[in-house]
């Protein structure tokens, strides 16, 4: 029902302080946000719902959460442990809590999807209005560092770990988890637009604004490849483009000089890496330490959010400056291998291809999941978006990272709930356009 998703995210809300930002508030209010978080499931089983609901991914979710997470816990240095690995933790409890909170009402009904999937996108949407007031300046494209100067940044330095304001990768990548949702959503809606139609417009404007002003050329190669593969569900012959495409980038890349290579370089400026500021002197060589930790951790992985200190103990740095914080290994899926462990990365990976299988299975279900406000939106508009969104999302995460364990990867967990309960969803015909308690089947 309505009301229990009301109370659950009222819940999250009041836990959401004490989780997210656990190393500013004593151990027994982190304690509370907890029981808060864990309250969620409590006030969704009074109003007869389910106390987990039911996922296609529930085994790589358990294994990871129950068993790798631990592990990854244990693995850290004590004195890492405290700073990195208990913080992050107390944050994938409170995406977990949101994961399932997401899952009950978007599977149960066609009115709890549209509050979830709403949901999502205003939470998003806060983040794209935050994100100007406190991003770290950058020069990477002529003309858009003079608007910095027009910004007020009351929120510059205010949070640990971004003294120097957000990162602009970071802000990019949060943004594509729904930017080609947004994108995929107006162009299916364009010609039957109403009041709902025009606030996603201004929507997308300001994030693609946003986008543009944070100035991350992975954000952006993310961002062109969920819209080349939105293109290619719309249209068939899509698909020949795409291969042209993908012949065009591989010779490109063969030939590519390095002056090029320089100037697309996402790495920090000459003064910060000592004069080196290339893909090859910067990413290649965090890829190589995180790829032979990956090697010398392998099954229990350096411990949970630890890399950047142990990596410049163990391997060679090159000639980066020892007081840059590396952060993390610039690579989503080498970074959770570092974090859980190649078993942790094995579920990560599970998650993804369930999920795939689940947005083909939406996509070929067609039809319509009756949205009064939105009559324009099918399940396979739905699976469109979704689809556009991960693979914006999983490009942008072959040269960066939104790590688990960073503030905006609630919306990770948020794009994964809603492909699973669209998808169970739709798997239910009898479900009734208007109804609230009916729970989705097991996967």
């Amino acid at each position: 029902p309505l009301r229990s998703l009301i109370v659950e995210t009222l819940l999250l809300a009041a836990a959401a302080p004490m989780l997210l930002f656990a190393t500013r508030f004593p151990l027994w209010m982190v304690a509370v946000g907890v029981v808060l978080a864990a309250g969620s499931a409590g006030a969704r089983r009074l109003h007869g719902g389910p106390l987990w609901p039911r996922t296609p991914a529930d085994w790589p979710l358990a294994f990871w959460l129950l068993i790798m997470l631990p592990v990854a816990i244990w693995a850290a240095p004590p004195p890492l442990r405290e700073q990195f690995s208990w913080p992050r933790s107390a944050v994938v409890v409170w995406n977990v809590a949101l994961f399932a909170t997401l899952v009950a009402h978007a599977g149960a009904s066609r009115r709890g999807l549209a509050w979830c999937l709403g949901g999502l996108l205003l939470a998003a949407q806060g983040m794209a209005l935050l994100a100007p007031l406190g991003m770290e300046r950058r020069n990477k494209l002529w003309g858009l560092g003079r608007v910095y100067d027009l910004l007020p940044q009351p929120l510059l330095g205010q949070f640990a770990g971004a003294e120097a304001g957000f990162s602009t990768n970071q802000v990019a990548g949060s943004l594509l988890f729904v930017l080609p949702l947004l994108l995929v959503l107006l162009v299916a809606g364009h010609k039957r637009r109403n009041l709902l139609w025009w606030a996603l417009l201004l929507c997308a404007l300001w994030m693609g604004g946003v986008m543009l002003l944070a100035q991350s050329r992975g954000g952006l190669i993310g961002l062109a490849a969920g819209i080349v593969a939105a293109a290619l569900l719309i249209w068939p012959w899509g698909w020949r483009v795409l291969a042209a495409l993908t012949l065009a980038i591989v010779v490109a890349l063969a030939f590519v000089p390095s002056e090029l290579v320089e100037t697309l370089s996402d790495a920090p400026g000459v003064t910060t890496l000592g004069g080196l500021a290339t893909v090859q002197n910067f990413r290649t060589l965090v890829w190589a330490a995180g790829q032979q930790g990956l090697r010398d951790f392998f099954f229990t992985g350096m411990g949970f959010g630890t890399f950047r200190e142990v990596a410049r103990l163990l391997y060679p740095l090159g000639n980066i400056d020892p007081g840059y914080d590396i952060a993390h290994a610039h690579n989503f899926f080498l970074q959770t291998g570092l974090d859980f462990g190649a078993p942790g990365l094995a579920a990560v990976l599970a998650i993804y291809v369930i999920g795939v299988l689940y947005l083909v299975r939406l996509y070929h279900a067609g039809g319509s999941p009756e949205f009064s406000h939105a009559p324009w939106l099918t399940w396979r508009v739905l699976a469109v978006g979704f689809t556009a969104a991960l693979v914006a999302q999983s490009v942008y995460s072959l040269f960066d990272s939104v790590s688990v364990g960073s503030k905006p990867a609630f919306l990770w967990w948020g794009l994964f709930a809603l492909i699973f309960a669209a998808a169970q969803q739709r798997a239910q015909p009898d479900n009734p356009p208007g109804a609230d308690n009916t729970q989705p089947r097991p996967g």
